[in-house]
């Protein structure tokens, strides 16, 4: 039988587990997110950061969530949506193993467009 403090200090483990950093395909998938090259030559995070986005490395990766796998020809992608917050946050879906990114939705899009960041 454990004690009463070796099960508290298993259950705070497990809750700090919970909550943590984000993990490494999480970041990966933000930095993919805001190095993604405009028809310009300028990256998505310059340009976001010009219009007044939070294009903070750690804060976008905190902001990142699992979608739903991408079908392709050539069998199922990971796919992550990495929202960036700013005057109007913007959504975009990372296809990580292909380096591919794109605005979530047509909403998306029109923000981009917007503040004259558009993919």
């Amino acid at each position: 039988m454990r004690s009463l403090p070796a099960l508290v200090v298993v259950a705070a483990l497990a809750i700090s587990g919970c909550s943590g950093a984000p993990s490494q395909e999480e970041e990966r998938a933000a930095g993919m997110a805001l190095a993604a090259t405009r028809m310009t030559g300028q990256s998505l995070g310059r340009c976001l950061a010009a219009a007044g986005y939070d294009v903070d490395a750690a804060t976008v990766a905190g902001n990142v969530q699992r979608g739903t796998d991408v079908q392709l020809t050539s069998g199922p992608q990971k796919a992550y949506l990495v929202r960036i917050e700013g005057p109007k946050d913007v959504t975009l879906t990372v296809v990580y193993d292909k380096a591919w990114v794109e605005a979530n939705d047509e909403s998306d899009e029109a923000a981009l467009a917007e503040v004259h960041c558009s993919l």
